[in-house]
């Protein structure tokens, strides 16, 4: 009974190695990219994008000067930092995979993330509930 547990068991333990690359998985010009390398972008669309990291980056660093005062509104910066981080990975590591979906998509992000730093300067962040309001000190 305990052979044919093993002889069952042993095909099934020994598959994955059948998939695997061997010696190539250790060189590291030959490693499959996880994710795979995204789709060709346009240059122009490229630059756009690149062009409004970096702007929401400086934003970003200047909102964090400004808010130091601030710890309830400086503890939402996070809350935009998420948006400048979306584009920038999928720009730095080539994850736009559907350009005529996700370009534009990247370019609302970016959007997003300065409509969150105008709203932090005013002092009137809109994604936090009433009570985060309330408990984070804005009311």
């Amino acid at each position: 009974m305990k052979l044919s547990s093993l002889s069952l068991a042993l095909p099934l333990l020994l598959a994955p190695l059948a998939f695997a690359d061997g010696a190539a998985d250790n060189v590291a010009d030959k490693v499959r990219p996880i994710p795979p390398k995204g789709a060709a972008i346009s240059d122009q669309d490229r630059q756009e994008l690149e062009t409004g990291v970096t702007r929401l980056g400086s934003e970003i660093d200047a909102l964090r000067k400004d808010l130091q005062n601030k710890p309830a509104q400086l503890a939402l910066v996070p809350d935009v930092q998420i948006f400048y981080n979306a584009v920038r990975y999928a720009l730095r590591y080539d994850e736009i995979f559907n350009p005529a979906n996700e370009i534009p998509a990247a370019k609302a992000t970016l959007k997003v993330g300065f409509d969150r730093i105008a709203q932090l300067r005013d002092g009137k962040p809109s994604w936090i509930s009433a009570t985060g309001l309330v408990v984070r000190g804005y009311v």
